[in-house]
């Protein structure tokens, strides 16, 4: 289960790269596809979906379970049918569409956990007493040989015993370990719901997700509410009629990382 579908594309054709530039949640992906072609200008690929070309997207904007298919064009066969807009390639994507025969409700939902793989090993309180301490003894042995005067040194705050402690008061001294109180285990959750069918003149598909991520530092996450309404109408053998309409909402919400 991935929020959008260009992480679902990670690693799995190639030329084609999918990056991050950061591990916000609901972050944009960026994709390039064969390279970046300019130093200056975006190296976006140029998106089409169901016919339609689209520049700039946000790839959060479509629900995955609403992709029948994805179509990467890399090569020539880009600009040869779309133009100087497919330099930089074409992402195709079909969605799913109403099909002739009874109403079809479908039901996707997954649940997940998300936590840190690895965190870095503090100083026990006395480690990082006595780390503190040999540093003021080591300025303090500059200043006495005058390689250095008190205005060059940093200032560091030798003073660990207001209550007269020495060293080894904080040798059992239970520490705070601050990663313990930003990171968390965060839940992940999406849902689908979705009622597809028709006849042979009119073929329709109603959907909608909700897309939810907390993210395992505190007070950062990501939801997404998806709607999508798909109606084909055959009015005459020369004459279809489509409509399409796609709905969504994307709140980020955590401090930026970068």
């Amino acid at each position: 289960p991935v929020g959008s579908f260009d992480e679902a594309l990670a690693g799995r054709i190639a030329g084609v790269q999918v990056t991050s530039a950061d591990g916000q949640p609901g972050v944009t992906m960026d994709i390039t596809i064969r390279g970046a072609n300019s130093l200056t200008q975006s190296n976006a690929p140029l998106y089409v979906i169901d016919g339609f070309p689209i520049e700039d997207m946000d790839n959060a904007s479509i629900n995955p379970e609403e992709i029948e298919s994805i179509n990467v064009l890399k090569d020539a066969s880009a600009t040869a049918i779309y133009g100087s807009r497919g330099a930089n390639g074409v992402i195709i994507i079909e969605t799913k569409k109403g099909k002739a025969g009874k109403p079809v409700i479908t039901i996707n939902s997954s649940l997940g956990f998300q936590q840190t793989q690895k965190r870095m090993e503090m100083m026990s309180p006395y480690e990082f007493v006595k780390y503190q301490l040999e540093i003021s003894e080591l300025q303090s042995n500059f200043v006495a040989k005058q390689l250095y005067t008190p205005a060059d040194l940093p200032t560091t705050n030798a003073l660990y015993d207001p209550n007269g402690r020495t060293l080894e008061d904080y040798r059992n001294m239970k520490g705070t370990d601050w990663q313990d109180l930003i990171f968390r285990n965060s839940l992940m959750q999406n849902h689908n719901l979705a009622i597809r069918g028709g006849n042979e003149a009119t073929k329709y598909s109603i959907s909608g997700s909700v897309f939810d991520q907390a993210g395992i530092i505190l007070n950062t996450g990501s939801r997404r509410y998806q709607g999508r309404l798909s109606l084909d109408q055959t009015i005459s053998k020369k004459l279809k009629v489509g409509l399409t309409a796609n709905y969504s909402e994307n709140l980020r919400y955590g401090q930026t990382v970068n």
